[in-house]
């Protein structure tokens, strides 16, 4: 596993990460990546590759990722016949060698591609857990939001009002006229708020160290290629989401590291609006030091106006709920709400009992 800074101290940790993808992360999920993943942890000279990643970052979803966009450009490759995202009929069969071989003859570029990209999945279906945790930061707000979420990468989350919903219960919600329907399911007894009002969101912006442009090009097709092979299905809500991208306003995104960056993005907000931050699986790229100082600096902000702080991040317990909404208020957190366990890319949610307060 990788030390606090994110960088691996040995072949063999990153071996065992390798291992751990394959079994843990893809297992029947992603059979392909599940695969390629345990074959990459016992092969020392594409594991070399893989230790190019940038500190902070996952090495498998990158190598992956790379090997994807690639692969992308030569859809004719025999290698593209087992990508469920490149065919319509993916073949069965082992796929490692193959895989090992359209790697070593691409060395020198998926090595450049490993060392400079960084993994930025901007998985839509990820608004199907988040939604509903704005929804009860804009009732206790009692006014329209602004949104500003870390870790954006091309920041189509932050137009999480601007999709329909479908969670099984037999009635749509969210705007009718969205080309892009996020389907979840509901697992467990209790049941996310669904029936309050979409949030008005008035303003919105993001940051990332590097922001994605959804109308670039080479931009949508990194993101394409972070889309697990196995998941056609994903990568066409990601597909039809820079569609729908591209007929609304851009979105401002700001580039620079959170923590410099957000002071000036919140004050920025109108001062007739409340601030709600969000982010997923944003705090788990950072190293405890920088983490500690983010969620220290969301408390000091509120110094100067309420911030409501919605949170999906991995936690050590798989069954403590993931999803948690925070109250901060005068420079302290004033309000802390464990809300759901959800599958990362939204495929189920389970609703916790929250305890929310009534809406201010």
């Amino acid at each position: 596993m990788p030390d606090p800074w994110g960088r691996f101290t040995s072949p063999g940790e990153l071996a065992a990460t390798f291992g751990h993808f394959a079994a843990r992360r893809c297992g029947t999920y992603a059979p392909l990546y599940s695969r390629i993943g345990a074959a990459i942890a016992d092969d020392p000279a594409m594991l070399a590759i893989a230790a190019s990643a940038a500190p902070g970052q996952s090495p498998p979803d990158l190598m992956l990722a790379a090997a994807h966009y690639l692969l992308a450009r030569e859809p004719a490759h025999p290698l593209a016949c087992y990508y469920p995202t490149l065919t319509p009929q993916p073949a069965t069969g082992d796929p490692a060698w193959v895989f090992r071989e359209f790697c070593m003859e691409r060395r020198d570029q998926l090595t450049a591609l490993v060392s400079t990209r960084r993994v930025q999945t901007n998985e839509v279906r990820r608004c199907c857990y988040l939604l509903p945790a704005v929804m009860l930061a804009a009732q206790l707000a009692g006014r329209p939001l602004a949104l500003i979420e870390t870790g954006t990468s091309a920041g189509l989350n932050l137009a999480m009002d601007h999709y329909a919903y479908d969670y099984g219960t037999g009635t749509m919600i969210g705007d009718p006229a969205s080309p892009l329907t996020l389907r979840c399911r509901l697992d467990g007894t209790r049941r996310p708020p669904l029936s309050l009002p979409i949030p008005q969101v008035g303003w919105r912006a993001g940051i990332d160290l590097h922001p994605l442009d959804p109308a670039s090009p080479d931009d949508a097709a990194w993101l394409r290629a972070l889309v697990w092979a196995d998941h056609p299905g994903r990568a066409a809500l990601l597909a039809a989401a820079l569609t729908a991208a591209a007929t609304r306003p851009p979105v401002p995104l700001h580039a620079g590291d959170a923590a410099e960056r957000l002071p000036a993005v919140v004050a920025s907000a109108p001062a007739s609006m409340t601030v709600c931050l969000f982010h997923t699986a944003f705090l788990a790229h950072l190293p405890p030091l920088d983490r500690e100082r983010f969620e220290h600096l969301v408390a000091v902000l509120s110094t100067a106006r309420l911030i409501y702080w919605v949170q999906a991040e991995p936690r050590h317990d798989p069954a403590e709920p993931r999803l948690r909404l925070t109250a901060c208020e005068d420079g302290r957190i004033t309000g802390q709400w464990p809300l759901a366990r959800y599958h990362p890319h939204g495929e189920w949610l389970e609703w916790a009992d929250a305890g929310m307060p009534a809406a201010a």
